[in-house]
């Protein structure tokens, strides 16, 4: 067999095995930490308002925006993370389905029932 076709069909396999790789595995992951970071910013952000307001958990607008973020992050883990990495996530104690209950809890309550629901989606996200 020729060199040259030897060479062809080896890089053509690397190719392949480097598009699957970053298709399938890279730009999901990256995805859920963006989005992760995204839905963390937020929850900083509402967590430093609340801290100084009494009335917490009143901002709709707020609240709505965690709700859209946590809802994404469910979808983004459900349906585009590689099974090896959902189970990477269980072995990290994170649960995005678990963070979106909390997140549902929260936005329904005001006070200190809302710190506790806060804290509990930070724990399901690895915030501590």
């Amino acid at each position: 067999m020729n060199p040259l076709y030897l060479a062809a069909t080896a890089s053509f396999i690397a190719g392949m095995c480097g598009y699957i790789i970053v298709r399938f595995w890279l730009i999901p992951i990256r995805r859920y930490k963006k989005v992760k970071q995204t839905l963390k910013s937020e929850l900083k952000k509402i967590g430093n308002d609340k801290q100084s307001n009494r009335n917490a958990g009143n901002n709709e607008k707020d609240t709505a925006a965690i709700r859209r973020q946590a809802m994404q992050l469910v979808d983004v883990h459900r349906y585009d993370l590689p099974y090896w990495y959902r189970l990477v996530l269980i072995r990290r104690n994170e649960s995005p389905e678990n963070a979106l209950a909390a997140v549902l809890k929260m936005s329904k309550s005001a006070g200190e029932t809302f710190r506790q629901h806060l804290a509990d989606v930070r724990k399901h996200l690895g915030m501590r």
